[in-house]
């Protein structure tokens, strides 16, 4: 039998810890956690090659490192979020399929969180991962992961009223990839945009940050989406509009 990486070992003694904490104080713990790790995750390889996209901070991403670990290892907890809706519109209420796309930031997987915990339907995510586990949670949901007939399973979810939530910004440029933005270009896969228009969708955008002991969660939906040009335009001026991510 191999022996464990140093980063498992860490993990596992990481987790132990946590569960000598009540359920209720271990998202303040993390958080407190995660302000100590930072000049330790500043000095890493991994951070070195997120600062480059210029997506998130380091606190952004020592906490969501961290919340990871802990819910690979079992370890429930609950997360605070600020869910904040800039446009007003209760987009639950409408009984309309919803795509709910944001980019790759880190922290936007407790957007789960809120989706289960407020009556929502059970939301389907677009990921590589074959099972998504829901932050401080032992529960999963369904996946959809990358392959030929992606789109069409995409389209089955949607014509069944059911949520689906991805990120589409890429890295590197592809066949179906678009330029966008004015502050910071993105390259963006509208394919997955167009798909909802075809399904009659509801379009909500959304992004996530550290905002003092909270994670603030925004879910911005369109009020009319009418031509993908048009999503993707907004979609640019919504990020462009976050916090930057600060060092």
């Amino acid at each position: 039998m191999p022996n464990p990486s140093p980063s498992r070992i860490a993990s596992s003694l990481l987790a132990q810890t946590f569960r000598f904490i009540p359920s209720s104080r271990r998202f303040d713990a993390a958080m407190a956690a995660s302000r100590a790790l930072r000049p330790l995750i500043r000095r890493s390889r991994f951070w070195r090659d997120r600062r480059q996209l210029g997506t998130d901070g380091v606190a952004e991403t020592s906490l969501d490192l961290l919340l990871t670990a802990l819910t690979r290892c079992g370890v429930t907890f609950q997360p605070r979020i600020d869910v904040r809706q800039p446009g007003g519109t209760d987009w639950r209420d409408n009984g309309r399929p919803t795509l709910i796309i944001g980019p790759h930031r880190m922290l936007l997987r407790l957007v789960l969180c809120h989706l289960t915990e407020n009556g929502h339907v059970p939301p389907v995510g677009v990921s590589v991962e074959p099972i998504e586990i829901i932050p401080g949670t032992r529960r999963s949901i369904e996946t959809l992961t990358p392959g030929p007939d992606l789109f069409f399973r995409i389209r089955r979810y949607l014509l069944e009223g059911r949520t689906v939530c991805a990120m589409i910004d890429r890295a590197d440029e592809e066949r179906r990839t678009i330029r966008a933005g004015t502050a910071r270009t993105m390259l963006i896969s509208d394919a997955v945009v167009r798909l909802a228009l075809r399904c009659d969708a509801q379009i909500v955008f959304m992004s996530a940050h550290i905002d003092g002991d909270s994670v603030a969660l925004t879910l911005d939906a369109l009020p009319e989406a009418n031509d993908v040009e048009s999503v993707i335009a907004s979609f640019a001026e919504f990020c462009a509009a976050q916090p930057q991510p600060r060092d």
